[in-house]
């Protein structure tokens, strides 16, 4: 709706967003999407969330001597040109969330293209280059978080026993804010990992089979930091 968040508020039977315009909508369910920017909400403020900048190359097909005719992975990538323009990524700084473009990432980029691929024969390296940084939102296991949003407090009470014993059996069910969930830090492979989360939290929303085995489901929630801040006496 072209609004931007500022408040999540939770009612008796719904969810109430206050927008930075002074707009308020009422939903039944929520499901946040956007990166880092949870954290700003109480009901995330706990999730460890990493941010990692990252800075792609455009170069002018004239830019290479052999032009790729499909996405080519090493340290990086370089994908076939489009609208004459072709995609050398990308920078891998976890220390700065600065989106300012730097000169020397596009050195880089192309320093490790050079090296995977000497064949493709760049023919300008001493120029300036179009660019674009942005910052990719990822988590410590480098999985995503998808799934019903955890109420911390409650759950970190709920699985308590686990900080005696791993192998303790909890058979209370998991603490977790009614109608909310996550689709969060899919890191650099948003594009293949996000329709499925997307199946995976409809399936949540409407009660039915979820679209992947109960282990992977476990792997992708996101309580499972929580737990293993427990088992791991932290």
């Amino acid at each position: 709706t072209e609004h931007a968040l500022n408040e999540l508020r939770q009612q008796p039977e719904s969810w109430q967003l206050q927008c930075e315009n002074g707009v308020s909508i009422a939903a039944d369910a929520v499901v946040l999407a956007n990166s880092h920017h949870a954290l700003r909400l109480p009901q995330c403020a706990h999730l460890p969330l990493k941010i990692i900048r990252g800075q792609l190359t455009l170069l002018p097909e004239s830019g290479v001597s052999a032009l790729p005719r499909s996405v080519i992975c090493h340290e990086g990538y370089i994908a076939p040109p489009v609208d004459k323009q072709i995609v050398v990524g990308a920078s891998y700084d976890t220390q700065s969330t600065d989106t300012a473009l730097r000169e020397e990432d596009n050195q880089a980029n192309l320093q490790k293209l050079q090296e995977a691929i000497p064949s493709i024969g760049l023919t300008r390296r001493n120029t300036s280059y179009q660019a674009r940084a942005s910052l990719r939102c990822t988590s410590p296991d480098y999985l995503p978080l998808i799934g019903p949003a955890p109420i911390a407090e409650q759950q970190l009470k709920t699985f308590a026993p686990l900080a005696k014993d791993a192998k303790t059996l909890v058979e209370q069910h998991g603490a977790y804010y009614p109608g909310l969930y996550l689709n969060l830090a899919h890191g650099s492979r948003g594009l293949t990992s996000t329709p499925l989360a997307a199946e995976i939290i409809a399936a949540q929303l409407c009660s039915e089979m979820p679209p992947l085995p109960r282990d992977l489901m476990r792997a992708l929630s996101p309580s499972r930091f929580l737990i293993r801040s427990l088992v791991r006496g932290r």
